[in-house]
């Protein structure tokens, strides 16, 4: 039998040009684009209405006629390196293949050199170079069509394919399945893709075929075939599943290892709950005993310049009494359940530099302390972190320049920022991340102590009240620590 001439076939070419690495499009012998298909949209970069509007002017367009022309009498027309240019390509050459069709329609078609071979540069030869195979059929199930991939997939000539139906290639099986999807797929019109056992050359091998109808120039339904061997998926995929149950496996691992750990954690915390407890009730025990024995001893006085004195110890008791409070609930992670209510600051701030007087007297410090705006806090809590922060100012003064720290603030909307701020030595910019950390200390122990576990407690005192601590310093020069408080209208 004759061939089945697809190259002549306008709709095979409208049905099947998307799936080619083809820029094509069919036009008139003016140049007017009757079509075009996705790949030509992309090269171009645009919708065009013309093809000779992509063609320079350097190319001549009535020397592009000139091969539409040529075309009708060899039916296709080749040229190597023509110039197109469009709103996306500058001056790139592509191989030119022109097909006259019918009447006055022709197909256009450029392709990279890397598609076409050189010594044969028809139309044709670009199909058989595609690796996947493909196949046309009539309702009666012979093959009209097939590329070389095909052929090659059977081991048989393409000659002694053509005019053929599977029943001369495969097993009665493989035949009753291949023509159940044929018939299927003629009968609804709409492309079908189905997984198959496929007999060749290579073995049994498993195939997955996009079928689907294409209607050509004489009007006769013809079945369009597009092939993929599945195997190399099929394998790689079992190789995933093969990766994803080794990790799974190797996670679960992970897991039972990081939940025997996080049980050591509870375990371990469980035990530091009870060590605070114990801590916190031999700490206290010293202070109840002082506090007895010192109001046992205050009664048997009744000299008021001594019992003013036993009130003073009674009070440093209480104080102390509220620390441990404080230091064990931070350590266990608690809440502090502290009363807050107005404090007045300048109060607190002036009883914390008097009872440095003699300090400030020694080392000449100037001291200023602005009209400061009352704070909403607890007392003693509030009272720790002010003494911490002075503290500090006051043993890291410049031995170079007079000592001077200003004490300011500011109440805004939501919040209160008191600011303490001395010319002291200063702390590195690397030394600032690290201030909020325990134990950090920004300075030598030789001078002394400056941030232990001060800072940190009271940052985190600070953050347990909604609060926060914020420092600005420059080393040798200045340091600016932020006390920031809610207001009590904003809780």
């Amino acid at each position: 039998m004759s061939k089945y001439s697809i190259f002549e076939d306008l709709s095979f070419w409208k049905h099947f040009s998307d799936a080619l690495p083809l820029s094509l499009s069919f036009i008139k012998n003016n140049g007017d684009i009757l079509y075009m298909n996705q790949n030509f949209k992309e090269l171009i970069g645009a919708d065009i209405k013309n093809i000779f509007t992509i063609i320079p002017e350097t190319e001549n367009i009535e020397t592009f006629k000139y091969y539409l022309n040529k075309s009708l009498n060899k039916k296709s027309y080749s040229k190597n390196n023509i110039k197109i240019i469009s709103n996306k390509l500058k001056n790139e050459y592509f191989n030119l293949l022109i097909f006259h069709q019918q009447e006055d329609i022709f197909s256009v078609i450029f392709i990279k050199d890397s598609l076409m071979e050189k010594k044969d540069e028809s139309f044709p030869n670009t199909l058989h170079d595609i690796p996947d195979p493909i196949f046309i059929k009539n309702k009666s199930h012979q093959y009209q069509f097939v590329n070389n991939a095909f052929a090659n997939m059977l081991g048989i000539d393409i000659n002694d394919i053509l005019g053929k139906t599977d029943s001369d290639f495969f097993s009665i099986n493989e035949v009753k399945k291949f023509y159940e999807q044929d018939d299927r797929t003629f009968e609804e019109s709409v492309p079908i893709t189905s997984n198959e056992e496929f007999t060749g050359i290579y073995g049994t091998r498993t195939i997955s075929t996009k079928k689907s109808i294409f209607i050509n120039s004489k009007g006769e339904k013809l079945l369009f075939g597009l092939i993929r061997d599945v195997n190399d998926f099929n394998e790689e995929n079992n190789k995933l599943k093969e990766l994803i149950s080794k990790t799974t496996l190797e996670l679960n691992k992970k897991q039972k290892s990081l939940r025997k750990a996080l049980e050591n954690i509870k375990n371990s915390k469980n035990e530091l709950d009870l060590s605070i407890y114990m801590c916190s009730h031999e700490l206290r025990k010293p202070l109840r005993i002082v506090r007895s024995l010192s109001q046992i001893i205050e009664g048997e006085f009744l000299d008021v310049n001594i019992n003013k004195y036993f009130s003073l110890i009674q009070n440093e008791i209480k104080k102390m009494d509220k620390i441990i409070e404080l230091v064990l609930s931070l350590a266990r992670n608690q809440s502090l359940d502290s009363e807050k209510e107005e404090q007045s600051c300048n109060f607190i701030i002036e009883n914390i530099f008097m009872q440095n007087n003699d300090f400030v007297i020694e080392k000449k410090i100037d001291i200023k302390i602005d009209e400061l705006p009352n704070i909403y806090a607890d007392y003693i809590t509030i009272y720790l972190v002010f003494q911490n922060i002075i503290d500090n100012a006051l043993k890291f003064v410049c031995s170079s320049k007079i000592p001077t720290i200003h004490v300011y603030g500011t109440k805004y909307e939501h919040f209160t920022e008191i600011n303490i701020k001395d010319n002291g030595v200063g702390i590195g910019s690397e030394s600032i991340k690290y201030l909020f950390q325990p134990f950090f200390k920004a300075h030598s122990s030789t001078q002394g102590s400056k941030h232990g576990l001060g800072l940190y407690l009271c940052k985190k005192m600070m953050k347990q009240f909604g609060g926060d601590i914020e420092v600005k310093s420059v080393e040798g020069k200045e340091t600016i620590i932020k006390i920031k408080l809610t207001n009590k209208e904003s809780k």
